[in-house]
């Protein structure tokens, strides 16, 4: 797409996630640049770490879930496809068999 700097464009800088981003960016017609595929990522991780968090604790603080919504929002990502009861944690790390707080392991 030439509305994409040519380095963004590079199927080795690209994964299927971004790609999906990407879409939704173009799509939402915004007036700015992209997140470059690092960039997205790095984002998508803090996500993700702060949806383990919920998970962990059973909540957030205020500001984080409102940090929740604005990743979402600028990510395309729904956090409840993040969120799961499959046994696996937004980490990507599988739950232990009991339910311990990290902090009493």
């Amino acid at each position: 797409d030439e509305d994409l700097p040519a380095a963004e464009m590079s199927d080795e800088d690209s994964c299927p996630d971004y790609e999906s981003y990407l879409e939704g960016f173009r799509m939402a017609d915004i007036d700015e640049p992209p997140l470059s595929h690092s960039d997205y990522h790095l984002l998508e991780a803090e996500l993700e770490t702060l949806l383990g968090l919920e998970q962990e604790f059973g909540y957030l603080l205020p500001e984080q879930g409102k940090r929740v919504d604005e990743l979402a929002i600028r990510l395309f990502i729904d956090p409840e496809s993040l969120r799961g009861d499959d046994g696996v944690n937004p980490s990507g790390f599988a739950d232990d068999d009991d339910d311990t707080p990290f902090w009493q392991n």
